[in-house]
């Protein structure tokens, strides 16, 4: 939700600078009689509002898609999953900065819990999966254990996830050490599990 917000706001203010720059250069141009123009400062406010809806769409598209490329430094799951279900020993991989984990699912704990809301006193039914990532060292030993939590809601609901299953998650860490989200890649039956949507 905040990297939405963040996204959001950043798009805003990218457009009316950038927007700002035609009605500027118009506006210089008419100061230094190189064209003869009689505009008042209202209509060149509006071309500036007009400037800036119409470079909010590249602006957009340009975040959007750098938003993508830094975080998904990874393959896609259909990229890789044969080979992470042909690997022998999975040891995983962990991208804390960017709440991505590839891992063997461990402690796998299925659980459903009613989350009250403003609108709705009696709550909303929400299913949740607790499992334990391992990130492995070479040996196979665990270098690193990963609290995981996948959180959606019971109607919007797929899939499943077993104990040694191999997983990709893309979420965020919180405060409290786990990652966090509504979905996630099941490699060893090519299905999403969580938030279908």
């Amino acid at each position: 939700m905040a990297k939405r917000v963040a996204k959001s706001i950043g798009t805003i203010i990218a457009s009316i600078i950038l927007g700002f720059i035609p009605p500027a250069i118009i506006a210089m141009s008419i100061e230094a009689n190189i064209i003869d123009l009689n505009l008042s400062v209202e209509v060149l406010i509006i071309f500036w509002l007009l400037s800036s809806i119409v470079f909010s769409f590249p602006v957009k598209r340009f975040l959007d898609n750098n938003i993508k490329t830094r975080k998904s430094k990874w393959e896609t799951p259909t990229q890789i999953r044969d080979r992470v279900i042909s690997t022998p020993q999975f040891v995983g991989r962990l991208d804390k900065k960017n709440g991505l984990l590839e891992t063997t699912a461990r402690m796998v704990e299925l659980d459903m819990v009613n989350q009250p809301t403003y609108w709705n006193p009696n709550g909303e039914e929400y299913n949740v999966i607790r499992l334990r990532g391992e990130i492995l060292d070479q040996n196979g030993s665990p270098r690193e254990i990963v609290p995981v939590e996948i959180k959606a809601k019971r109607k919007d609901w797929v899939g499943s996830i077993a104990d040694g299953d191999r997983i990709r998650v893309m979420g965020k860490f919180e405060d409290d050490g786990i990652l966090h989200t509504d979905s996630a890649f099941n490699y060893s039956t090519n299905s999403i599990v969580g938030n279908r949507k």
